[in-house]
């Protein structure tokens, strides 16, 4: 998704207005964080994580993969070697109707302690070749999709993006960009969202890199998840190892 070069244009205007705007480093950070412990099976008060920690095959522990209801708009997710990894991308054009193009996702219904208030996050792997992220407050039959936060190393230099996700990968949008810390590429990342009384607060590492109010028809929604897109690999092979455990949702702490 971030090869497209209208939206690189957006960005890039997204990142000059943000650009005086410098990161803040937020106190409460490790305090509202989600604990990194063993992998949970089921949402509770204290939150859910997944470590993916499976056997290779389908994703398991209660997640839909976008593929099974839409496979021209999302490619296959499963694991393997306890990853998340796209197992067929797509080759066909970016950003068309019904081309994935090395996008894909996958989500699950959390319930209502997590309609408002919570924190989710993944690890990227930090690998500039391709992204990782948490998505938040989807939508099934939004044109938005979802809201993802990911790091984008090849526009503008490098910067922090909010996207929604798009139904169709056509519908793909930026809703907010910032610039932040500079990143090493290979270098582990925690990509977080923080959801709040209708907005929604975005870190890497801890250190807040941006804030949105959350689009009317997304906020509210029980249904958060994760996603990773391969279209910037050379060739787009499959299996390509992304993100990592654990995905972690969880209240907000006071």
């Amino acid at each position: 998704m971030n090869t497209k070069i209208l939206v690189m244009g957006l960005c890039v205007v997204a990142v000059a207005r943000a650009a005086s705007a410098q990161p803040v480093r937020d106190s409460h950070s490790e305090a509202n964080s989600p604990a990194r412990g063993s992998q949970a099976t089921a949402v509770s008060s204290e939150g859910f994580e997944d470590d993916w920690k499976r056997p290779n095959g389908p994703l398991g522990n209660g997640w839909n993969s976008a593929h099974e209801d839409h496979p021209n708009w999302w490619d296959p997710l499963e694991i393997r070697k306890a990853a998340p990894v796209n197992t067929n991308p797509d080759k066909g054009p970016i950003v068309q109707p019904d081309n994935a193009a090395g996008r894909t996702a996958a989500y699950r219904d959390f319930g209502p302690a997590y309609a408002d208030n919570f924190t989710i996050g993944t690890w990227w792997n930090g690998k500039h070749h391709a992204v990782g992220f948490p998505i938040a407050c989807i939508n099934l039959d939004n044109p938005d999709w979802g809201l993802a936060f990911c790091y984008e190393p090849q526009i503008a230099g490098g910067v922090f993006v909010l996207w929604a996700m798009g139904r169709q990968p056509h519908q793909i949008r930026v809703v907010k960009a910032a610039s932040g810390p500079k990143h090493t590429d290979g270098t582990r990342m925690f990509l977080e969202m923080r959801v709040n009384g209708g907005s929604m607060t975005c870190l890497a590492d801890g250190q807040e890199v941006l804030a949105s109010p959350i689009p009317a028809e997304l906020a509210g929604s029980t249904v958060h998840g994760f996603g990773l897109d391969v279209n910037p690999v050379p060739g787009r092979p499959p299996n390509v190892e992304v993100i990592s455990g654990p995905f972690v949702i969880a209240p907000l702490k006071p």
